[in-house]
């Protein structure tokens, strides 16, 4: 019901709608799960347009918004003093641009390689946590596969990752199923080969780049 209506304020321009590049059709909202993401623009008619939509809604379905558990984010050509009086209208916090949904960034900036360091964090915590365990390679191959190739699952499926990290992801794999702790080591087989089904010879290990291109080719 609460799509319909922004959907109907978007046709009769009451809550106008961004477009994301040129010549692309202009949206005003975007639902996943239980949020919200609404996009109009920065003045008092539209502020008071949607202040009117989340009021109707409320009546007629008996939901209140939370609004201390809402942010408002603005483009980068804005006025301070007119964002400051936006925010106060709407009684919301203004984001950080390092926020995060679902451990996900929300504004990328641009550096991608920055925007995604966080996402590192888990996966060399895991590394760490194992340096200390005795492992045969038969286990570092379960190790790698079931836990090191699923932690940026989420993130893969939704961004296009930055070369840069993905090559040190392969190169934290590659050393902890040599049991090096060094990159100044010999490696006997090259991870590419590795990577080759067990049918031509490999251990199947998944190739990040692929696996991000794929995850992304099945939700476009």
């Amino acid at each position: 019901m609460f799509s319909r209506t922004l959907l109907e304020a978007h046709n009769s321009k009451a809550i106008k709608g961004i477009s994301v590049a040129r010549g692309a059709p202009p949206i005003n909202h975007l639902l996943f799960a239980d949020d919200i993401l609404i996009f109009t623009q920065a003045n008092l008619t539209s502020v008071n347009n949607l202040l009117q939509v989340l009021k109707d809604f409320s009546l007629r379905s008996g939901r209140v918004i939370n609004f201390d558990k809402s942010y408002v984010f603005y483009g980068n050509n804005m006025n301070p003093s007119v964002c400051s009086t936006v925010s106060n209208i709407l009684g919301v916090q203004c984001m950080e641009k390092n926020e995060k949904y679902l451990g996900s960034p929300l504004i990328n900036g641009k550096s991608k390689v920055k925007a995604f360091e966080d996402i590192q964090i888990p996966f060399e915590r895991r590394l760490g946590n194992w340096q200390g365990i005795n492992l045969h390679q038969a286990g570092r191959t379960t190790m790698v596969k079931i836990v090191l190739n699923a932690i940026p699952m989420y993130q893969m499926s939704i961004f296009k990752m930055p070369k840069t990290l993905i090559k040190k992801r392969d190169s934290l794999q590659r050393k902890f199923w040599w049991g090096y702790k060094s990159n100044r080591v010999l490696n006997l087989i090259v991870w590419q080969n590795m990577s080759l089904s067990q049918y031509l010879g490999g251990l199947a290990f998944r190739d990040l780049e692929m696996l991000n291109h794929a995850l992304l080719t099945k939700i476009s």
